[in-house]
């Protein structure tokens, strides 16, 4: 695995931190890991940190890895829903957030940003990393 990827349960949110090289099978597996604790944990909220993330992600993988969250989210039982925030850089982080949009068209409540006050806030946790 390209991307090193270290979760953590905090008291109101699953905490998600990754750095490497982006492969898009990586960013699948994180996804999955990161739907599938707050699913076992029971908590709804997720907080992904990229920022360490290097690299370039096609259209077309922004899309899979939308559509891919999408069906996770909406596979989940036994919490009302999942809000996930995801902080990164540019090119990781679509200026037009195109993959946010993806997700949210197919009932995610999800936010991509470069700007971890406003992931922190759209998500309602304290926390400061």
């Amino acid at each position: 695995m390209s991307i090193k990827i270290n979760i953590s349960v905090e008291a109101d949110h699953i905490l998600v931190t990754a750095n490497g090289v982006y492969k898009h099978f990586d960013a699948l597996e994180l996804m999955r890991m990161a739907i599938g604790v707050a699913t076992r944990e029971k908590i709804p909220k997720i907080l992904i940190d990229v920022r360490k993330i290097v690299g370039e992600i096609s259209t077309m993988e922004r899309y899979d890895l939308a559509v891919l969250i999408s069906q996770l989210v909406q596979q989940q039982t036994g919490i009302p829903f999942i809000k996930i925030a995801m902080v990164g850089n540019k090119p990781i982080i679509d200026a037009n957030r195109f993959g946010e949009t993806v997700a949210v068209n197919r009932g995610v409540q999800g936010i991509a940003t470069t700007d971890l006050n406003e992931a922190l806030k759209w998500l309602g946790v304290n926390q400061s990393i």
